[in-house]
């Protein structure tokens, strides 16, 4: 058989609300031969593996499923990776989907890419009001054209899982690993895999379909106070590789580190409603940087400050969301 361009891992837990729409937007003719989408079916209980089976019906030259006991996004990503027969390797969340034309140009130009990653804009879409908001690749980058990695820091704050794809054998080359039953895993991947990449190209075609607003997201607010050991252990896990590599991947791993340590600050600060707890788990978060990181501390120290400030007087989600812009100038 041909080998595929691209593989699109879709690990999928309970995801029968959402699955038909993701997978319906990848179940293309035109796509045989050069997608193959694998489906791992994360030990869901519901009609999630219904779903999966019926596109493999139709589809056997896309589809692939992969059954396996509960064991989270991260395992999920892992399987994924060792499954994975395409040269390029993406993910894609079973609550989200492609735009199918976007993808079908994208794979074209993947064709000619040789960079160990390649980017392109994703769209944010409100659950609710459908609004659509696009995240353009950041404004001096050149399209089509292979670039270091360390040499384009306009993308260090860019690199998501929703714009990223990377070449299969660089993963297996990095062996990266994964905690199990842990949200926010996502974060520790991307760093992994752009601290070990040299090379990048970005292309324009916007394909990553982003559902947001969904309370039983990972990242709504109240589900992140809930696991808040959670996103502490994959913080302090991207903290031990950012100690580790090498100088001149140094900015890339404090940017990478220091936007995951605010949103700990803000989940401590102003999602918590404990307040005394949450200024206790601030605390220790800028302790720990301090120690490990002390640029990354050092650029949060102001950003500190003010939240602590805005955590006494008692501000929470529905303000802070109302007060974000404010903020950001402030800092």
């Amino acid at each position: 058989m041909k080998k595929p361009i691209l593989s699109i891992a879709v690990p999928s837990f309970n995801a029968e609300a959402y699955l038909d729409k993701c997978l319906y937007s990848m179940a293309n003719p035109e796509f045989i031969g050069n997608l193959e989408v694998i489906i791992i079916n994360d030990g869901s209980t519901d009609g999630t593996l219904e779903i999966a089976k019926k596109y493999i019906e139709l589809y056997p030259d896309i589809f692939i499923l992969i059954e396996q006991e509960n064991g989270g996004h991260g395992s999920g990503i892992m399987t994924g990776i060792a499954n994975a027969a395409g040269t390029y390797f993406r993910i894609l969340d079973a609550d989200d989907w492609v735009a199918t034309e976007a993808l079908c140009s994208h794979m074209e130009n993947l064709k000619d890419c040789d960079s160990d990653l390649a980017m392109s804009p994703f769209t944010l879409v409100d659950m609710l009001s459908e609004k659509e908001s696009i995240k353009p690749i950041p404004k001096g980058i050149k399209l089509h054209t292979k670039l270091r990695v360390d040499d384009t820091p306009e993308l260090f704050h860019y690199y998501d899982i929703h714009c990223l794809a990377a070449k299969t054998e660089l993963l297996r080359k990095l062996n990266i690993s994964l905690p199990l039953k842990t949200f926010y895993e996502y974060s520790e991947f991307v760093f992994k895999t752009v601290a070990g990449a040299e090379t990048v190209t970005c292309f324009p075609e916007n394909v990553y379909q982003y559902m947001v607003g969904n309370v039983s997201q990972s990242m709504d607010a109240r589900k992140m106070v809930e696991r808040y050991n959670q996103h502490d252990l994959i913080l302090r896990r991207m903290i031990e590789v950012y100690i580790h590599i090498s100088d001149n991947k140094k900015p890339l791993g404090q940017e990478r580190v220091r936007r995951l340590a605010l949103k700990q600050l803000i989940i401590g600060l102003i999602y918590d409603d404990n307040r005394k707890r949450g200024r206790a788990r601030a605390k220790e978060t800028m302790e720990q940087l301090s120690k490990s990181c002390l640029e990354v501390a050092k650029s949060l120290r102001k950003k500190y400050v003010i939240l602590k400030g805005l955590n006494r007087l008692g501000v929470k989600v529905g303000l802070w969301e109302k007060m974000k812009s404010v903020y950001q100038r402030m800092v």
